[in-house]
């Protein structure tokens, strides 16, 4: 188990991690790269909570001539080179600004924000100007007052827009201030050394990435696969001995530790090759020793949130997607975006194989990662957190019990809720019952296996709860037959098929849906256990 003298989850600040003594994962042979590289102007995308603030703040460690704190690291030798000259630097966070309770406040905030990064210099840019020219004007006056070019850092450069999606009037009087904020870096580029900008992605919010235009992007680089995350051979040099308690109070063998570790929180590749943790959730495990979904619990970011409300992909259908490379790297505005290219940008997906120079194969890095989408797609068609939460307990009870009906009520009682998800929904062959049980089987790690087709209109899918596997069958009635006929006629050759496959003490649940409603027009269970017809019930008010 970690002690807390030895780690921080979660930390920005270089500087603590060095001074305090926290276990620090060297990352530093990339930004050497970076200040070695002639083009100085470079932009990174990453998710949430994966080190993008911590790369910034070492890379202003680094400009400001802190020797000292790099005692042992790749990069001690290139600061001690006489060639390397110690730099001013401003630093922006545009994470701190304010840009959802109106332009004022977030104007305030941006000026805040620049005025900080004055202050760090002892500089006066004057204040009650514009942004845009607070910041030209500290650009300048850096410049004359060091008698040497300064190096701008931006973290999460995209944060302000990232919360006002859903409301386009706001967010579009905020891109205008920013585009004219950040196109000073253009204007003033002879007077600045080294450029760094970081978000969350590479969708720049209609526009906004017209003012990076000369930036070189790593965000996919083979080079810089790596810069943030933890690769396997950097969490066993590191984390050894925490791994090893971790093994030991688990009371499992290393391999199957990272095994497990594997499934939860690894697989995040950004650029088709280099596989690496998540590194606040790794660290959380390591603490906490239980397999729970911390990145997602620690707030799923709203960007994703509002994309995935006005998306109608699908957990399913980003399973083994085919995708043409150009597409995962062009930036776009964010209300015209590809699903399974936003989600590869911002590390949702992953490469798992290239089928041909052109043609790639995304899937989920891991469990976690596919369970958060899972939970964030149910959310669209609940209208309050309570509600799904209570539903998840209830269909955990209903699988460990062995209930199928408790199960059928929960499943009526998501679609009935939903019906205007159903009736507008591109699949109206059935397949958005089937999608809408197969994400609240994924959203509580049930690990529902790929659904199949058997003719138009049918789906299955394997659930595996304990020692009972729930082997489903979805079948949408359109030609009018007796439902309660193709429940029993469906149930009878299930039951001839598994008898030759291997699953374990099997529970055969068929659910028949029409035209006439949306919950289950029949449904029939069988396993060992009682087969229960339907029934009339009031399911609007179960959850």
């Amino acid at each position: 188990m970690l002690e807390d003298s030895l780690v921080t989850i979660g930390g920005q600040s270089f500087r603590d991690f060095i001074r305090k003594d926290i276990i620090y994962v060297d990352k530093t042979s990339y930004l050497a790269d970076l200040i070695d590289n002639s083009r100085k102007r470079f932009f990174l995308a990453r998710p949430g909570r994966f080190g993008k603030s911590l790369t910034v703040s070492t890379l202003e460690a680094i400009f400001s001539g802190e020797k000292e704190l790099f005692k042992g690291l790749a990069v001690e030798s290139r600061l001690r080179e006489k060639k390397f000259a110690p730099r001013p630097v401003i630093r922006l966070d545009m994470s701190a600004t304010n840009a959802t309770d109106g332009i004022e406040k977030f104007v305030k905030s941006l000026n805040i924000v620049t005025a900080e990064a004055a202050e760090r210099l002892d500089a006066a840019p004057p204040l009650d100007n514009p942004p845009a020219e607070i910041l030209s004007s500290l650009i300048s006056e850096t410049y004359k007052k060091f008698n040497s070019k300064p190096v701008v850092l931006i973290d999460e450069y995209d944060s302000p827009v990232s919360y006002l999606l859903d409301k386009h009037q706001e967010a579009e009087k905020v891109r205008k201030i920013l585009r004219e904020y950040y196109e000073i870096l253009k204007i003033n580029e002879k007077l600045i050394s080294f450029c760094f900008v970081t978000g969350l992605t590479k969708f720049a919010h209609g526009g906004l990435f017209s003012s990076f235009k000369r930036f070189t992007d790593i965000s996919l680089d083979h080079d810089f696969g790596a810069i943030t995350g933890f690769t396997r051979r950097e969490l066993e040099n590191r984390y050894k001995k925490e791994l090893d308690d971790t093994a030991d109070r688990l009371d499992i063998p290393r391999k199957k530790l990272f095994e497990k570790m594997n499934q939860h929180y690894n697989g995040f590749c950004f650029d088709g090759r280099t596989v690496v943790y998540n590194p606040f959730s790794i660290l959380l495990f390591l603490r906490k020793n239980e397999f729970l979904n911390y990145w997602y619990d620690a707030g799923v970011p709203y960007h994703l949130i509002s994309f995935s409300k006005r998306s109608d992909f699908t957990i399913h259908e980003l399973i083994n997607v085919k995708i043409e490379k150009e597409r995962l790297q062009k930036p776009a505005c964010e209300y015209q975006v590809d699903p399974a290219a936003y989600l590869y940008q911002i590390g949702f997906l992953r490469i798992r194989k290239s089928t041909s120079e052109n043609i790639s194969v995304l899937d989920y890095p891991n469990l976690k990662v596919k369970t958060a989408l899972a939970r964030d797609i149910l959310r669209r068609h609940f209208d309050s957190a309570s509600k799904v939460e209570r539903a998840y307990k209830s269909v955990e009870k209903a699988l460990r019990g062995k209930d199928p009906e408790l199960l059928m009520d929960v499943i009526d009682s998501m679609l009935s809720t939903n019906y205007r998800f159903i009736y507008n929904s591109q699949y109206p062959d059935g397949r958005s019952y089937s999608e809408l049980i197969f994400n609240l089987f994924y959203a509580l790690e049930m690990k529902p296996q790929s659904e199949k087709s058997y003719h138009s209109g049918n789906y299955e899918f394997v659930v595996k709860s304990g020692t009972r596997t729930w082997f489903t069958r979805v079948i949408m009635n359109r030609r009018n037959y007796d439902d309660k006929q193709l429940a029993e006629r469906a149930l009878v050759r299930i039951k001839k098929k598994i008898s030759t496959e291997v699953y374990k003490n099997p529970i055969i649940l068929v659910i028949v849906f029409n035209n006439k409603n949306f919950t289950s027009s029949w449904w029939r269970c069988d396993g060992g256990i009682a087969a229960y017809p339907y029934e009339e019930k009031n399911y609007y008010n179960f959850v």
